[in-house]
């Protein structure tokens, strides 16, 4: 798997973080909700901007949060991830600094082990590897005197240096396949001798540099496919969320299951409630959400009248701009007791994100001890009401 210690100069970054919560700070929060716009980064002090790749939950539900930051993002010497809850109500703010590097702890070994591609190997320090970055030839002269008579092999490879020819029992040149270029007890002339060694032994730097580069070229290379490997995966999970995001109205007005409700933040509610029983004899009917089941009706995070609209938003009594018009309540099916909620975009966009909020229907008549919340709800008369994050929040 790809290093990250430290996090490399242009080159993709991932991490795991923590959120925590704002009703106890010592304690993490547990699947946070997130949305697009609670993250950005900034380059080197610049603007703050959008991360291309939204962070998730990981893994699913759990108290971590997968944070991707793509090779772009990380062309910076500072690069500052902001992370604050847009809702502002769930987890605390965090703010994370990466200091980048060109080399990480895993390539900096290769690297002094073997050196840039063409240098020489000098870089280990040790003086007797100077003499490669000459032709082998002008390292291979022997200014010394004579040399005894050897008896036997030589282990080794003989230069001639001089003018007259080698000659001697057992003087002898082998191939790279190990014949006999040379007959033992055979003189080889010095021009012989002085070809072998143009042949083979003055190569040997071309060969030397090779290895060199031939092993660091193949090492970037392998990082280069990782990083896009790690890349095409970001992009496709991506690719797949904005697909699911991206429903169709029918599917958002359709998002009731038994009594939940999910609608999306900054969008137009169309929430088809249906089965409730008779609606029969009501002086007028009222569709409640709150925080909490104990909240009093003032408190109300929305509450719609079917003969008055709107009365409610967010704790507080309708005011302008927002009007009782911007949401209706109607009775489709008084037999049934088939019903529909309207809500604005407008009006919608105020709303915070939320997974854990209750809700009600409840008839109004003029008796009071008659007054009820339909039986088709629980015995506490509540259901959930999930107001869902969405991507695009401009609603004009």
């Amino acid at each position: 798997m790809p290093s990250y210690v430290p996090p490399k100069r242009a080159t993709a970054f991932v991490g795991y973080f923590p959120l925590f919560q704002q009703a106890n700070p010592r304690l993490v929060q547990v699947n946070p909700t997130i949305a697009a716009a609670d993250f950005s980064v900034s380059l080197d002090g610049g603007a703050f901007n959008a991360l291309t790749t939204t962070p998730t939950v990981t893994p699913a539900g759990g108290a971590t949060v997968l944070i991707q930051l793509s090779a772009l993002e990380m062309t910076a010497d500072n690069v500052v991830v902001r992370c604050s809850d847009a809702a502002g109500a769930q987890w605390c703010d965090l703010t994370i600094l990466l200091q980048t590097s060109e080399q990480q702890i895993d390539t900096l070994a290769t690297q002094a082990n073997i050196g840039a591609a063409g240098a020489g190997l000098t870089a280990l320090g040790d003086v007797r590897l100077a003499n490669l970055d000459a032709a082998v030839s002008s390292r291979s002269v022997y200014a010394g005197g004579a040399v005894a008579s050897v008896t036997g092999d030589v282990g080794g490879k003989v230069i001639g240096g001089g003018v007259s020819a080698i000659t001697g029992t057992g003087a002898r040149v082998v191939d790279a396949a190990g014949n006999n270029v040379a007959p033992a007890a055979t003189a080889l002339s010095t021009a012989e001798w002085t070809a072998l060694r143009a042949a083979a032994l003055d190569n040997l730097d071309a060969t030397i540099s090779g290895v060199a580069a031939a092993v660091w070229t193949y090492g970037t290379r392998t990082l280069t496919s990782l990083a896009t490997l790690v890349a095409s995966i970001a992009a496709a999970v991506w690719t797949y969320a904005t697909r699911t995001l991206t429903q169709s109205a029918a599917s958002v007005a359709a998002a009731v299951a038994g009594t939940t409700v999910t609608v999306q933040h900054a969008t137009k509610w169309v929430v088809a409630i249906t089965g409730l029983g008779s609606l029969a004899d009501r002086d007028d009917l009222l569709l409640t959400v709150k925080d909490r089941e104990g909240d009093t009706d003032a408190l109300a995070v929305l509450q719609v009248s079917e003969n008055n609209g709107l009365i409610r938003l967010n704790g507080a009594a309708v005011a302008l701009p927002i009007t009782a018009a911007k949401a209706s309540l109607v009775v489709d099916d008084p037999v049934a007791g088939n019903i529909t909620l309207t809500v604005s975009s407008d009006v919608t966009a105020l709303i915070g994100l939320s997974a854990a909020r209750i809700w009600d229907v409840k008839r109004i008549y003029d008796d009071p001890a008659t007054v009820g919340i339909l039986d088709d709800m629980p015995a506490s008369g509540v259901g959930a009401w999930v107001v869902a994050p969405i991507v695009t929040r401009t609603i004009s």
